[in-house]
């Protein structure tokens, strides 16, 4: 028997709008409430996101959900990103 492995990297567009409500929906899933203030939900994203990766992916991917490992270094750093954050505030917040 011979085993063989590899990665596979997937691009995927993601509307903004279907990010910002996957995005709160692992928050208030997960990590939070769906009473807390924005403030609160922006503090548990920073704090705690990264254990939620995987979740978010799954509701925010237009694919059926693979498994396997996520590299989700990209996907936190844009997630917990100053200019993400402010336009997920904006969106929230008009919502």
């Amino acid at each position: 028997m011979i085993e063989l492995t590899w990665h596979e990297t997937r691009w995927v567009s993601v509307d903004e709008d279907t990010l910002y409500s996957s995005l709160l929906y692992v928050y208030r899933t997960y990590i939070g409430d769906k009473d807390d203030d924005i403030d609160e939900i922006i503090d548990g994203i920073l704090n705690y996101i990264e254990d939620y990766i995987e979740e978010l992916i799954k509701y925010a991917s237009p694919y059926e959900y693979s498994v396997g490992d996520i590299d989700s270094e990209d996907i936190t750093d844009l997630v917990t990103g100053d200019e993400f954050l402010e336009k997920f505030k904006k969106w929230y917040l008009n919502d």
